[in-house]
């Protein structure tokens, strides 16, 4: 009870020091600020600002207010906005309110009056991050890294906006799964190419937030003509109406990634190209400036071109082959003391059998020892007997050899 007096006091002060400046400015050359400001939530995204207009301004002058860090202005009493916020434990927003003469005022623009919006019900706080949306052509899949995994959030989802209409149509995620270490859901295929607000729930705290947007990453196409490399891409099958810009980076040999950006206008972009490289590319795309913001992560796999070729310096040439050539040399070596015999057999000196035969002074020559000497031949005698008549054999010996022969 006791507070609610502070405050009212403060507030009647408030209103005579408001009151006795604006006098106080109006009479010094300035139009008087507008008074009463004061604020209603519509839902957790927007607000509705209202005040009244001074009661100091002369009959006939028509003013305009000021409002908000973006500088906006009306010609009504109030404005409704849209306050989005992803800082845990905020102490709400600030705006100023001016007036600003347009006909019949003759004084400058007022001072600002401020106001401090906070929020009136449930606390906002961080409680997802990571938290992005991937469009595709039949579906919308969200997902986000839970900072508490104990808690049970809802996500609810809007075209955003501060109209009547679009203030009542906030839906539900649906069909929510867990992957692993990201929670997510799936958002209706109307809401491709909208501007959508994401309100995050717990029991206790609240998120209000814009989603990031994103594709899948375009599938590159890379081919060999001459001494260039052609790269073209299949745009993305969602946001036809946009326009893309490319972004490649590729590695070549030992060469540090290199990237640049594209924008193709119908025909292929072109590279150098160096055959003894195999080079390994990866691109992303990113909206133009006349859509949404939306962009894709790079692909995750590589596309491949070339193989590197083995970089052998004239150095490393000549280690090698004088290597191979001493081996085989060595080798050879081995091989030749291994079969000496069969390769060089020993051959009879002929001088010894001359010397022989001229010592001798005989036609017949002695077998040296170096020649070969012929095995005697066995021959079997021939022996024919008569009927009870025993003949005994005659031995013919001529010269070193013994025949016998029937007498």
């Amino acid at each position: 009870m006791r507070q609610q007096q502070e405050e009212s006091v403060c507030f009647i002060l408030a209103v005579v020091f408001h009151s006795s400046l604006s006098i106080a400015l109006s009479q010094a050359g300035q139009l008087p600020p507008p008074t009463g400001l004061s604020y209603r939530w519509l839902d957790p995204f927007t607000v509705n600002v209202f005040w009244q207009r001074p009661s100091q301004l002369l009959d006939g002058c028509v003013v305009q207010y000021r409002y908000g860090p973006h500088n906006s202005c009306t010609e009504w009493t109030n404005f409704t906005e849209t306050l989005l916020t992803d800082e845990a434990g905020s102490s709400g927003w600030n705006f100023k309110v001016r007036t600003e003469g347009l006909r019949n005022c003759g004084k400058n623009e007022s001072l600002p009056a401020n106001i401090a919006i906070v929020d009136s019900e449930e606390p906002r706080a961080q409680l997802v991050t990571d938290f992005k949306c991937l469009h595709k052509a039949e579906i919308t899949d969200c997902s986000w890294i839970p900072r508490d995994t104990s808690l049970n959030l809802t996500l609810s989802y809007r075209i955003c906006g501060s109209s009547s209409e679009t203030i009542q149509s906030l839906k539900e995620c649906e069909r929510p799964y867990r992957n692993g270490a990201r929670d997510g859901c799936y958002l209706s295929a109307d809401f491709v190419t909208e501007d959508i607000c994401m309100l995050l729930r717990s029991n206790a705290s609240i998120q209000t937030f814009r989603p990031q947007r994103v594709v899948d990453p375009p599938k590159l196409h890379v081919s060999v003509e001459g001494e260039k490399l052609n790269l073209s891409w299949t745009p993305p099958e969602v946001f036809a109406d946009c326009s893309w810009t490319y972004e490649l980076c590729y590695s070549k040999c030992d060469e540090p990634k290199k990237c640049q950006s594209f924008i193709p206008h119908g025909e292929m972009s072109q590279i150098p190209y160096d055959r003894s490289c195999r080079y390994d590319f990866w691109s992303r795309v990113t909206s133009g400036n006349y859509c949404e913001k939306v962009q894709s992560d790079f692909s995750e796999v590589p596309v491949v071109v070339g193989v590197d070729k083995p970089d052998v310096s004239p150095t490393a040439v000549a280690i090698g082959v004088a290597v191979v050539l001493s081996v085989g040399v060595l080798l050879a070596c081995y091989c030749f003391r291994r079969h000496s015999a069969v390769l060089l057999p020993v051959i009879p000196d002929p001088s010894g059998l001359l010397k022989d035969m001229m010592m001798s002074g005989s036609t017949e020559t002695k077998a040296s020892t170096n020649l070969y000497t012929p095995v005697p031949e066995a021959i079997q005698p021939c022996k024919i007997l008569a009927a009870h008549e025993t003949i005994s054999p005659c031995k013919v010996i001529k010269h070193n050899r013994q025949d016998e022969l029937p007498c």
